[in-house]
């Protein structure tokens, strides 16, 4: 069984997609954000919070926990699954009022996340 690891790309795809979400209530994630799987599992929850708010897609691969695969990263799994078109679809849905409420609901777990807590 091979285990995937995280690449810069991966961590790269991450780190648009949450300047990305961040970018629809007009505010940016704080400087210096570590991409780590603890920032994903903090963005993926901020993600499921904010489609539950806009009701906005029913499609998007969402897993319901952090172990995607055996020796997978949740940073891989995200890059490589929801980057791209899925994300830019489902972000254009989301509401900027629900984006803003979750971002100020996940700020300080995504400072923690950041910090690798």
């Amino acid at each position: 069984m091979s285990s995937k690891t995280t690449t810069a790309a991966d961590k790269h795809k991450l780190k648009e997609m949450i300047e990305r979400f961040y970018a629809i209530a007009n505010k940016k994630p704080q400087l210096g954000l570590q991409i780590n799987d603890r920032v994903a599992e903090v963005f993926m929850k901020m993600l499921q919070e904010a489609d539950k708010c806009t009701q906005s897609v029913a499609y998007v691969p969402l897993p319901l926990s952090s172990k995607i695969t055996k020796g997978g990263s949740i940073v891989t799994w995200m890059a490589t699954y929801i980057s791209g078109l899925v994300f830019n679809s489902f972000s254009k849905k989301l509401n900027s009022a629900c984006v803003n409420k979750v971002l100020s609901n996940w700020s300080t777990e995504m400072e923690l996340a950041n910090l690798g807590l």
